[in-house]
């Protein structure tokens, strides 16, 4: 038996008005109206810390690693080493692209800022080892560092194809296992 055209409407209209009368009681029941937040801090607040990174260029942080009471970030050319405590920086490790491969980035029609190295990998993979790859102007490459009590100290290089982007816009996920 089938219906006349406008009851089908209207059929389907009731329909989706009872639909939409019970959305908001489906909402409430998702929502957690006891949720705090674990820190509270005022607008303007002097207390806030913060870590400003460079202040000639943006630096781009996409990757934080946590070291004990050290905080790594990832950024343009540059890991900051910084206290968890109260956000200052410790120590810096500064890894630029080689000129040539800045060179021959630029060849290839990419713009200068794109041709740094930004980053994109941080491993702890033993005691007081860590790993770092970047971008390396659109040549990834990955270093080995023995971490030292002052500074880093550069024990291997490799390629980073398969482990770290080429372009410095793309978002990656690194996993280390069995020293991989």
């Amino acid at each position: 038996m089938s219906l006349p055209l406008g009851a089908s409407t209207l059929s389907t209209l009731i329909l989706t008005l009872l639909t939409l009368s019970a959305l908001p009681q489906l909402i409430h029941g998702v929502w957690q109206e006891n949720v705090r937040p674990k820190l509270y801090v005022e607008l303007g607040s002097e207390e806030i810390l913060r870590f400003q990174g460079n202040d000639t260029t943006i630096d781009n942080f996409k990757l934080m690693l946590r070291d004990g009471h050290s905080l790594l970030i990832g950024a343009r050319n540059i890991v900051y080493n910084l206290s968890i405590s109260d956000l200052t920086e410790q120590q810096r490790l500064e890894w630029y692209s080689p000129e040539d491969d800045v060179k021959m980035c630029v060849v290839k029609g990419k713009d200068e800022e794109a041709c740094q190295n930004y980053i994109r990998v941080l491993v702890l993979p033993s005691p007081g080892k860590l790993q770092v790859c970047g971008t390396n102007s659109f040549r990834p490459m990955c270093h080995l560092y023995q971490i030292n009590a002052n500074n880093y100290t550069l024990e291997m290089e490799k390629p980073g194809q398969a482990v770290c982007p080429y372009d410095p816009q793309h978002n990656s996920t690194a996993v280390f296992a069995d020293n991989e």
